[in-house]
């Protein structure tokens, strides 16, 4: 199978689940509402001015204000590692490679489809903000941060890998991503010392930060493509 075919169907997939869909309708329509009022200048000057909004709105905003941030956090964490771990809980990725599937190329198809997914439903998800106000540099961000991106999802694949798919890969890659940190960090500080920071790297995409994440990148990839193509499925 072509390269081409596999990665269409992979993008096929993506946009199949209705759970998930569903959650992303629920999130832009969250945004939405705050795009027009939290996140409105407009609106803010005359609240701040007048002082006569009712209570139970300010509560009702406060309220979807602090669940829509704290359900994107766990979101940006569980959309990706369901993408990855889609085939095997569907038990699919046996048939996939005996059909005559290369577990290389499905590998970095795998990888690409997730990244592109996860910016697809980042765009949704944020284009009220875009259209409102300045806050669009949510994906401002996204794209300025790729290879942290990048990073993510290739050692989340390879906890998913690890542990054939099953929640215990959730966590796997949390312990993972703590310890790359720390590692990152240690790394950083002896090699680039006294200009290297792991925060002043992720705001301004620092040369330092940028080598070492490329260097992880490598190292988790070839591990990954390594581990899948000696897993028994």
């Amino acid at each position: 199978m072509e390269l081409g075919h596999i990665f269409k169907m992979e993008m096929y997939k993506n946009f199949r689940d209705k759970p998930y869909l569903i959650m992303i309708g629920i999130f832009t329509a969250s945004m939405t509402i705050l795009s027009l009022f939290v996140f409105s200048e407009d609106f803010l000057f005359q609240l701040l001015r007048n002082h006569n909004m009712p209570t139970f709105v300010m509560q009702f905003l406060v309220l979807l204000t602090i669940f829509t941030f704290l359900g994107l956090i766990v979101f940006a964490l569980l959309y990706p590692f369901h993408l990855l771990n889609l085939d095997y809980k569907n038990k699919v990725m046996s048939l996939m490679f005996a059909s005559g599937v290369s577990r290389t190329k499905y590998y970095f198809v795998k990888i690409g489809a997730t990244i592109l997914s996860c910016y697809l439903v980042a765009a949704i998800i944020s284009l009220p903000l875009m259209l409102s106000t300045e806050s669009g540099e949510i994906l401002n961000v996204m794209f300025r941060n790729i290879l942290s991106i990048v990073q993510w999802v290739v050692v989340m694949m390879v906890a998913i890998i690890l542990t054939k798919g099953s929640l215990s890969g959730l966590f796997l890659f949390i312990g993972l991503n703590l310890a790359i940190g720390i590692l990152q960090l240690f790394i950083g500080v002896a090699i680039f010392s006294p200009s290297y920071s792991i925060i002043g790297g992720l705001i301004t995409g620092g040369a330092s930060t940028n080598v070492i994440t490329v260097v992880t990148i490598l190292l988790f990839g070839l591990l990954g493509i390594v581990l899948l193509r000696r897993q028994d499925l």
